[in-house]
């Protein structure tokens, strides 16, 4: 998530940090330099300016130029000015269980809908959700939203015909009557902003008072997000916002600009295309990102969302003694994979934000997962036991060559050892580049 900019930071900020002192030009220069890194990365030029301004004014008044480790302050005045740009009641308030989903056609919307739906159906928040098609407009529309629905298991209400507000009022209605406790009314985007786009969101918001109408923003468009948050802001309510495609390759200034310009609090971060690629939005913890000091709170509720089972504990402290076997290795990789693989969770792990991931191979994984799946239980209970007979026999039962099964089983061994080696050691010292051979 917002790779490119994070790491422009960090690299900034490493540099000033190594200083034990620091003079008011050398403060001035770094700050000239992170307010390009921001503009660069999309964020508005005067929210870049105030943002580097109020950096300045805090290190001065503070005489912290004068002590010892200016840069580690210098550094946490930048985290606590990022976080203050960032923070807001970013809550999602359902007091009536209804959400309205606005924003432009190709924002990511509808798809939205659906991720949300999924994600607070597996945080528990609710559990059994409806799904409601309000865009009657664009072709496919309505099939679009049953496909995902389908796809996650979430029923949808449809009606054919147009009229918008009778299609919302049998959806709640129907909801009320099937223990149905969300409902999310994915309503028409639009090409660009019109009259009559938000009027029709206007008077639905007028009549069926949503707990939060949330606005998607494809998190791509650079500053013309502010732009399209304040035009919705002028018709309706606006209570958060929806950033997607805030994937690695994404600048995503956008989220900086939008809240510090409108005021409006960021509900959802969208990190990937798939349906579980959204995360509930959390300033401390994307600040945590940006700046390569991980989110680990994250991780660990995000492996419990997806963990097969409840002994997350007990598998990791096997693996921190060495301990486990064949059937610990494929439930990890099984739990990663759904998590998004190692790539998409590096952010979340301090210190591996620079991993060069080119020494990762994804598929590596699914080759491993064959391999370990075509051995019988005693073979991943008793690695040992597997000698050139059996491992020629796995081969061919899961398609792969010996010698990649010589390899997956070298780098099961290789990772006990390593696992051993950071029960006790200083994680500054090791070389998390190693993780991209364990297979």
């Amino acid at each position: 998530m917002l790779d490119l900019f994070s790491n422009q930071i960090q690299t900034k900020l490493e540099d000033i940090g190594r200083k034990k002192n620091i003079n008011e030009e050398d403060l001035k220069i770094t700050l000239r330099e992170i307010r390009l890194i921001l503009i660069e990365a999309d964020v508005n030029y005067k929210v870049a300016k105030d943002f580097c301004k109020a950096i300045e004014e805090k290190a001065l008044k503070s005489e912290i130029l004068k002590g010892l480790d200016a840069g580690e302050q210098v550094i946490k005045i930048v985290k606590d000015e990022i976080l203050e740009l960032l923070k807001g009641d970013n809550e999602l308030k359902l007091n009536n269980n209804i959400i309205m989903m606005v924003g432009l056609q190709g924002s990511g919307k509808t798809t939205s809908t659906g991720k949300i739906a999924n994600l607070l159906r597996k945080n528990k928040t609710k559990n059994k959700p409806l799904l409601v098609a309000c865009d009657v407009y664009r072709p496919a529309a309505i099939q679009q939203l049953q496909t995902l629905g389908k796809q996650l298991g979430i029923e949808v209400y449809h009606e054919d015909h147009k009229d918008v507000e009778k299609i919302a009022t049998n959806a709640i209605e129907y909801a009320n009557n099937n223990g149905h406790d969300l409902v999310i009314l994915d309503t028409a985007g639009r090409m660009h902003v019109d009259t009559e786009m938000m009027e029709e969101i206007k008077n639905i918001q007028k009549k069926f008072n949503p707990a939060e109408t949330l606005l998607v923003i494809d998190g791509s468009i650079g500053q013309l997000a502010v732009d399209i948050a304040n035009q919705f802001r002028d018709y309706v309510n606006v209570s958060g916002l929806v950033f997607t495609k805030m994937d690695s390759d994404t600048r995503g200034g956008a989220i900086f600009s939008v809240k510090k310009s409108t005021g409006i609090d960021i509900k959802f971060l969208g990190v990937s295309e798939k349906m579980d690629g959204l995360e509930l939005f959390n300033p401390e913890r994307v600040v945590g990102r940006i700046l390569g000091q991980g989110d680990v709170l994250g991780l660990i509720e995000k492996a419990e969302m997806f963990a097969e089972d409840n002994d997350l504990e007990s598998t990791a402290q096997r693996m921190m003694e060495g301990q486990f076997d064949l059937n610990d290795f494929l439930k990890q990789m099984k739990t990663m994979k759904k998590m998004g693989g190692l790539t998409s969770i590096m952010g979340m792990i301090p210190g591996m934000n620079k991993i060069d991931t080119s020494m990762i191979d994804e598929s590596e994984m699914k080759r491993a997962q064959a391999i370990i799946e075509s051995m019988t239980s005693e073979e991943r209970k008793k690695p040992a036991i597997l000698n050139a007979k059996r491992r020629i026999r796995i081969a061919k039962g899961s398609g792969t060559t010996v010698q990649q099964v010589n390899k997956l089983i070298k780098g099961y061994e290789n990772s006990k050892k390593m696992m051993k080696q950071m029960k006790n050691m200083d994680m500054s010292k090791f070389d998390m580049n190693k993780l991209g051979k364990m297979f």
